[in-house]
């Protein structure tokens, strides 16, 4: 059965992707343990790993009929792999440290606007004194501050005069 992997919306950079496939290879590592015990009849059951809101979301999304095989864990790590090795990045620059929603609102608007499964780099550079600076591949846009006030240094008397 194949089922696309819709990422989570908190799940935003390669790290972050990383950092999922890492907590659901664990649960599947978990997982396959179960399996095997109860098959051999052993009583003892070792407790679930903690994961996160994010793993337990795909989890649940994931299983089929609501519950999970060894064959769906198995499908959705190799889906998982898929995305990390060939979704498209991106990285946003900003003139400081983007928050926790920030983040998923940025991307969010790029994976509805330019690929479903779009990760986003963000680095800081308080040099840019605002708005962003956005790189992909060899391409670059500059929409900061600091570029549009050099565009026209002309105006930043008049601008400081003003303040």
């Amino acid at each position: 059965m194949t089922h696309n992997v819709s990422l989570p919306s908190t799940v935003v950079s390669p790290q972050d992707l990383a950092s999922l496939l890492l907590e659901v290879r664990r649960y599947n590592t978990w997982f396959q343990a179960e399996l095997i015990k109860q098959r051999t009849g052993v009583l003892a059951s070792a407790e679930t790993p903690d994961i996160s809101a994010e793993a337990t979301t795909l989890l649940a999304s994931y299983a089929t009929d609501g519950h999970l095989t060894s064959e769906t864990l198995t499908t959705l790590i190799a889906e998982l792999e898929r995305i990390k090795k060939t979704a498209p990045t991106i990285t946003i620059t900003l003139a400081d440290i983007p928050s926790g929603a920030l983040r998923a609102e940025l991307a969010s608007w790029c994976r509805t606007n330019i690929s479903p499964s779009m990760l986003v780099q963000f680095s800081c550079n308080r040099r840019i004194l605002g708005g962003m600076v956005v790189r992909y591949g060899s391409r670059m846009f500059d929409w900061s501050f600091r570029t549009k006030l050099l565009a026209n240094k002309a105006a930043i008397p008049e601008v400081l005069r003003r303040v």
